[in-house]
């Protein structure tokens, strides 16, 4: 979908309530928009980061393109200097409203899992405000085949925890990464409706991955701010849009 209306809200919501009284649960997929209220920077801001401190190895190792590249300038910065830039911003994220709500959609029995990219632990804390505990597992460190195990209500680190062992933020880690992710994906895409929050899609090794796995078997809706989708997320969603 493109930029989102009250209709819009209103067809969603809908869903989301029949999905609910068919015991499927919508699966939420969240990117960095949904975390940038809540003090973690967006990827551009992070890369300014690096390039104060990392500008000069950045420069001997990238070209133009890709010294403005998130996973590029991650590749140039030494796995513990990461951990640094990463628990500084961690450690100041305050909980914030996107993932409060979020927390009560769970705690209603309309969201089950919610897979995300972001390192931060802001929905477990939003959870536990409510009560709630949901199992949390990360796939960085421990990706498997097989899902059957995951909890119907959990949440899903892609690329790794803030404090975890695995943090996945060069573009080879998140390439290497992206086949691992793959059985998640496609069960998501069989068993549940799908929405994407705060997830461009526009440079992502994982987004091929979705490409390839969606079908239309059940609804997708991908959630932004912009008059229009941007290509790639156009291209995934318009053979099954219903417009020529």
């Amino acid at each position: 979908m493109a930029k989102f209306t009250t209709k819009d809200i209103k067809l969603l919501a809908k869903q989301m309530r029949a999905s609910y009284k068919d015991e499927k649960p919508f699966t939420l997929l969240t990117g960095a928009g949904c975390s940038v209220s809540a003090g973690i920077p967006l990827a551009g801001t992070l890369v300014k980061e690096i390039l104060k401190t990392y500008g000069d190895e950045c420069r001997r190792q990238l070209d133009d393109e890709q010294l403005r590249d998130y996973g590029a300038c991650m590749s140039c910065v030494p796995i513990n200097a990461r951990r640094k830039l990463f628990s500084d911003h961690l450690k100041k994220a305050k909980i914030n409203w996107a993932h409060i709500a979020i927390a009560c959609l769970m705690k209603a029995g309309y969201v089950g899992r919610v897979i995300t990219f972001n390192f931060d632990s802001i929905l477990a804390r939003a959870c536990s405000l409510l009560g709630m505990y949901p199992p949390t597992y990360d796939f960085a460190a421990a990706a498997t085949v097989d899902t059957d195990y995951i909890a119907p209500q959990a949440i899903i680190h892609l690329h790794g925890q803030g404090t975890g062992k695995h943090l996945l933020n060069s573009d080879k880690e998140t390439h290497n990464h992206a086949e691992n992710i793959r059985p998640l994906i496609r069960a998501t895409f069989t068993e549940s409706s799908l929405l994407v929050i705060g997830y461009s899609g526009s440079s992502d090794a994982v987004f091929p991955v979705l490409t390839q796995e969606y079908s239309g078997r059940e609804n997708l809706w991908w959630a932004g701010y912009e008059s229009n989708p941007n290509l790639n997320i156009e291209g995934l969603i318009r053979p099954y849009s219903g417009v020529a």
